[in-house]
């Protein structure tokens, strides 16, 4: 990757990066010029955050009794995500038995088209879509790990570099995952994994169609999945080769 000498200053200095021309274990050599961090996602945040190297991914042996138990068996220290925060409960869970090194939370917060979304419950009026975003706010807005970024999950997954998270968690548009799974897929780091909510597909309704999609990404890629042992509204966890 490419940095300008202010960013690999800051980097190197506080013992974030190795000097130039040397690597730590399998990171990534970086190299002097057009800033890949400052170009690519400027406008979300300053450069150090996204200059941070590939890392080597430790084996995981999930405890999958259910979706809170999957973030306790992750490593500590890692970048993720969370896409479809609604009221951010879930957020303060993944924050807790995670603890990320940094965590981006990303929601449109708007209410959408029966079309768009089915009959889905969580698809609120305006006004609970406005207190639910200012309700994650006045959470997370002064904690230094978190992001809050306002977006539809399709198009913010560009902003982020390829290789850039440990790991993911699905929860958006329960009609659109197989789209979600294919934008933020190369944005996982080799070893990571994405996750996701409500694998799950009729008795529910007109609006999810979670399992379906999944078993069609897993297929497509040859992926092994794991699934939590939750009774109807199971989590799925597959792993980035």
């Amino acid at each position: 990757m490419y940095l300008c000498d202010l960013c690999a200053a800051k980097l190197v200095t506080s013992g974030r990066m190795p000097p130039l021309g040397e690597t730590w274990g399998n990171d990534i050599p970086w190299r002097r010029g057009e800033c890949d961090s400052c170009k690519t996602l400027a406008n979300l945040q300053n450069c150090p955050d996204y200059a941070i190297q590939a890392e080597n991914v430790p084996l995981v042996d999930f405890d999958l009794t259910d979706r809170e138990t999957i973030f306790t068996s992750l490593p500590r220290g890692g970048v993720g995500a969370e896409i479809g925060v609604d009221f951010g409960e879930f957020s303060k869970v993944i924050l807790r038995n995670a603890e990320p090194r940094l965590l981006y939370l990303v929601d449109c917060w708007e209410q959408q088209p029966t079309e768009v979304t089915g009959h889905d419950p969580a698809n609120y009026r305006q006004e609970i879509k406005d207190a639910a975003y200012h309700q994650v706010l006045g959470w997370f807005l002064a904690d230094k790990r978190v992001r809050v970024v306002k977006g539809y999950s399709e198009k913010v997954a560009p902003l982020f570099p390829d290789d850039f998270f440990n790991w993911l968690y699905l929860d958006a548009n329960h009609l659109r995952c197989g789209a979600d799974l294919r934008a933020f897929w190369p944005k996982i780091k080799p070893g990571g994994w994405i996750m996701g909510h409500d694998y799950v597909t009729g008795g529910v309704g007109d609006f999810i169609t979670v399992q379906a999609d999944v078993d069609e990404f897993a297929a497509e890629h040859k992926l092994p999945m794991l699934l939590t042992d939750d009774p109807i509204y199971k989590n799925y966890v597959i792993q980035k080769p």
